[in-house]
Parts: C-alpha cells; sequence; structure tokens
C-alpha cells in the first residue's frame, strides 16, 4: 500500500484539480442571476426576440442545483442557430434540454420571408454551497 502513495497523491492532485475547473464552470447562487443575464444578452445580440423567459422552481441534486427555465425566442434560421452558438460559448453551463422550432408569419411585415420561433427548455446550473451539502446529508431519506 505505502508503495503506491504516489500514484494515490498525484490521482488526488487531479481529483482536485478537475474539481476547482468544474467550480469554475458552475456559479454560486449569487452569480446565477447575472448567468441568466448572459443568456438574455447572447440572444439580443444574435438578433433574436425573447418572446417568453420564464424561470422555473429550483431542482437540488446530489452536489448541484438545476436551474430550468422556459424560453422561446423568435427570429431568422441562422439567427435562433447563433443564439444556439453563443449559448455554448459561455464560460458556464447550460443545457439545452429540449427545443421545438416552427415558421411563423413575420409579425413585422407580411411580405416579408417567414420567421422561426424556437421554444427551448434551457438548464442553467450552481454548486451547492458546503452548509447545503451538510445539510443534504444529514437529511432523512426520502419515503
Amino acid at each position: 500500500t505505502a508503495s503506491r502513495l504516489p500514484q494515490v497523491q498525484a490521482e488526488y492532485e487531479q481529483m482536485n484539480k478537475r474539481w476547482d475547473e468544474a467550480k469554475t464552470l458552475l456559479p454560486t447562487e449569487k452569480e446565477i442571476a447575472e448567468l441568466l443575464t448572459q443568456v438574455t444578452v447572447s440572444g439580443q445580440h444574435a438578433g433574436v426576440e425573447f418572446l417568453l423567459f420564464e424561470p422555473k422552481p429550483p431542482m437540488p441534486r446530489d452536489i448541484y442545483v438545476e436551474h430550468p427555465v422556459a424560453v422561446q425566442v423568435q427570429g431568422g434560421y441562422h439567427d435562433v442557430g447563433l443564439f444556439l452558438s453563443r449559448l455554448s460559448n459561455l464560460q458556464r453551463i447550460v443545457n439545452v434540454n429540449s427545443i421545438e422550432m416552427k415558421n411563423v408569419p413575420n409579425p413585422s411585415d407580411k411580405e416579408a420571408p417567414d420567421v422561426v420561433q424556437a421554444s427551448l427548455a434551457l438548464s442553467a446550473y450552481r454548486l451547492l454551497s458546503e452548509e447545503e451539502r451538510a445539510r443534504a446529508q444529514t437529511a432523512p431519506p426520502p419515503l
């Protein structure tokens, strides 16, 4: 066992490094509002119009909390694609869990080409605080 100590120490250091990287991808409670602002700014820069932006109740998991958001945007096909691309390039994790796209008449000009209306189920994430994790470990198991 003692001969494996250097290997175990290296694995431990690697796991700590990966944990630090994960913490940079998952915001704290205070940063989740900023992350959702980044989502809307990404959409505005992509040229889509927000028809709905509805945060849902948070869903606690083992070591993180999922923050689902229902989003509906409208714009050109390529604008919607650019919005999705910008979401994937955010520094924090934002998953697109589902997407439904449909063609709708252009609301600003009936003679103009149709636009795309996209309904998205997004999820943003944050780490549980040390206090929240401790509470979860001492809580009785669900029935």
